[in-house]
């Protein structure tokens, strides 16, 4: 995380101040040479205005806010808030149906987030709702979702494709809100997976506002949050995703020892350590020194990760199991291609072509004309009166 950056760095200061729960010390005593607008286009760029708008009702920094941002970030936090209590609407209601025909449903990352760890809806955008489901339950929860008016997304292809990959992807109108809502049979990213069996073997029970609902054990659910952010720091993954594990720390009360073993089983060791320095980096977390000895990289891995440290795709390569691309293990065949009659080497060589595909348009998406605008369901801009937009933000 680049820190040089003096507007990151106070969003990473006031974040901090959240986390542990202090009145947030006025922006213009830490720096008062960053503008008010560079700040919070940069908070828009991190999913972060809701939560400086909720910092803002301590008076000490609400005094030294322009009053023009003030409401731009209000209108911000309200609207989040409003889309965010549809979108959990919507799940709450899919859980109580499946529970009557007695499916089982996962909730996961943003959704889970805002009830189990922010609870308040306004603090944390969310583009889309994530739930995971067995593969027997998929096409009957697929049908209940469309009962709700939710339609399916994507040219008839994608959604074909995504349907043999274990993903379905939904959309709905609601209060002028497009809403979306993913289906996921199993938890795969770049090429790395976690085993079917891991995900249903010990679910944990949370509040979803007045109901009860379930999601990944809590260790495993960390651990997804963190491959899930090392492969997007091929793009740039937001502040917002670092404060979601920072608070995940400290609410869940996580055994670092357990997360250790857990990482190296799934190979993702490499991810958690690269985690453990950005959030001591960006909101000072403490991480015992045993835990982050038996994690760092050492020798050629060490070499290797020290190399791929300033360049956002390698690092993301690297941080998850880049040998998979090329030797597959037959659990993630079977994950990636889930009920497939092809025998194992005619998967091989589909995992080989889609691979393949995937890095394509990473490098058409990076040799772009700057002017082009990219095409995106995953992406959601959130736009500040009076302030330049230059980018989204990704959906969790």
């Amino acid at each position: 995380m680049a820190m040089n950056d003096g507007a990151l760095t106070l969003l990473c200061s006031l974040a901090a101040d959240f986390l542990e729960g202090r009145p947030p010390r006025p922006p213009g005593g830490l720096s008062p040479e960053i503008p008010w607008e560079r700040l919070s286009q940069r908070a828009c760029d991190e999913s972060l205005v809701p939560l400086l708008f909720h910092l803002a009702q301590e008076e000490s920094f609400a005094a030294t806010i322009p009053p023009v941002l003030l409401s731009a970030w209000k209108e911000t936090y309200y609207g989040t808030a409003r889309r965010n209590t549809l979108l959990l609407h919507e799940v709450k209601q899919i859980i109580a149906k499946s529970r009557g025909r007695t499916h089982e449903v996962l909730v996961i990352k943003g959704a889970f987030l805002i009830a189990a760890l922010y609870r308040n809806s306004a603090l944390r955008p969310m583009h889309d709702a994530d739930l995971i489901v067995k593969r027997e339950d998929h096409q009957e929860l697929a049908g209940l979702l469309m009962e709700q008016g939710f339609s399916p997304c994507g040219t008839r292809e994608e959604i074909v494709r995504h349907r043999r990959l274990g993903r379905s992807v939904f959309s709905k109108q609601a209060a002028g809100e497009e809403l979306f809502l993913e289906l996921h049979e199993g938890i795969l990213w770049s090429a790395s997976f976690i085993p079917g069996e891991m995900l249903w073997s010990a679910p944990e029970a949370f509040r979803l506002n007045d109901i009860e609902a379930f999601s990944l054990e809590r260790h495993l659910h960390f651990l997804y949050l963190v491959a899930h952010w090392a492969h997007h720091l091929r793009e740039r993954a937001p502040l917002i995703w670092l404060l979601d594990m920072a608070l995940f720390l400290r609410e869940m009360g996580l055994s670092w020892d357990v997360l250790t073993r857990l990482a190296e089983s799934l190979k993702l060791t490499g991810a958690l350590f690269h985690l453990i320095a950005s959030l001591e980096d960006a909101f000072s977390v403490s991480v015992p020194e045993e835990t982050k000895n038996r994690l760092r990289p050492g020798g050629l891995e060490g070499l290797l990760y020290r190399l791929a440290l300033p360049h956002g795709s390698l690092l993301s390569l690297w941080l998850t199991n880049p040998l998979n691309y090329l030797l597959p293990p037959p659990g993630l065949l079977e994950e990636r291609y889930p009920g497939s009659a092809r025998s194992l080497f005619r998967k091989r060589l589909a995992f080989l072509e889609d691979t393949a595909e995937r890095m394509y348009k990473i490098i058409i998406q990076k040799v772009r004309p700057r002017g082009e605008k990219k095409s995106s369901t995953a992406d959601e801009e959130i736009s500040l009166p009076g302030v330049e937009q230059k980018r989204g933000h990704r959906k969790r």
